[in-house]
């Protein structure tokens, strides 16, 4: 009899262990560091309804914003490597280490990379009645008043700043960056003539500059964006010139290779159907997926050349 027992104790410990390992039993959490009506948290809720169906489980949608997308993050690595629980990252995951002395969470070893989801190029935009009607002219005028230009961005090191620090040494010329603590104000701003440019994502000007509000002289990646295909690339004139923000997901470390792949598979089968392409067309974001290797790669590239960035920055405040 004790056999007996001991021996259907031993079953059920590891038909729960089983079930434990299985991906997905549960409902899933896809944590969103951002405020909605973010680009993470448009990106998310076209997504959603995707995975719902690929996972054949409810997927919600949780946003956590606060403390430049940490606290989001903070959430995703302190979580069970099961799956259940994955997050969003930027752009901004790989710039924070030289924002912030002390991090809560190492950007390499505390994730597990899924992949990258979309990209969002940048845009180097004026007031419409700016005398600027090209980037050529800008950087013209640049050249011949050293500081004359005032650019705004959403603080110092932010992706904003850091891209057009970028075309600065590109164009070997030198602005003066009016640092803001949001987006909006930026764009207010420049509508209203306060700043003569700003280096701003697409999705968040999109609409100024269809209606009139403001002119777009590059976009800052090496090829045109669909988005504004009328629109010059700074790559058109600087060759090896190619920045924009990325949005990608991640895991907390320790998740195994089967659940990573699932996540991955869900993801591709999602960007490749076209009502969600023209989604995210229609948000002015670019899908453009990585296997994890690739984002870890993209990952560990970006925080390198941060650093150099950053040293540059600081050497000149």
């Amino acid at each position: 009899m004790l056999k007996k027992i001991v021996l259907a104790m031993a079953c059920m410990v590891s038909a729960s262990s089983v079930f434990a390992d299985e991906f997905p039993s549960k409902p899933i959490r896809l944590i969103v560091p951002s405020a909605p009506g973010s680009a993470f948290d448009n990106l998310a809720r076209v997504l959603e309804p995707e995975l719902s169906k690929a996972f054949n489980q409810s997927v919600v949608v949780h946003n956590l914003a606060g403390a430049s997308n940490m606290t989001g993050t903070r959430e995703v690595v302190r979580s069970d490597a099961d799956g259940h629980t994955v997050g969003m990252v930027s752009s901004t995951h790989a710039i924070n280490p030289y924002l912030h002395e002390q991090m809560p969470y190492d950007a390499v070893k505390d994730i597990t990379p899924i992949t990258n989801l979309v990209i969002t190029p940048l845009i180097v935009t004026v007031p419409a009645n700016s005398p600027y009607q090209t980037l050529a002219d800008l950087v013209a005028d640049a050249k011949a008043n050293p500081n004359k230009i005032n650019y705004g961005s959403a603080g110092v090191g932010n992706s904003l700043h850091l891209a057009t620090v970028l075309l600065e040494n590109a164009a070997d010329i030198k602005l003066t960056h009016a640092p803001y603590k949001g987006g909006n104000l930026i764009v207010n701003d420049l509508i209203a003539g306060h700043l003569q440019m700003a280096t701003l994502a697409i999705p968040s000007v999109l609409q100024q500059i269809k209606a009139g509000n403001l002119r777009a002289l590059a976009t800052t990646t090496a090829k045109r964006t669909d988005a504004l295909p009328e629109v010059p690339s700074i790559g058109e004139s600087y060759q090896d010139y190619d920045y924009s923000t990325w949005l990608a997901l991640v895991g907390p470390k320790g998740m195994s290779d089967k659940v990573r792949d699932q996540w991955h598979k869900a993801i591709a089968d999602a960007m490749a159907k076209p009502e969600v392409q023209e989604k995210l067309a229609a948000l002015g974001l670019v899908i453009e997926t990585s296997t994890p290797a690739e984002l870890q790669a993209r990952i560990q590239k970006d925080l390198e050349e941060n650093q150099k960035l950053f040293k540059q920055i600081n050497a000149a405040h």
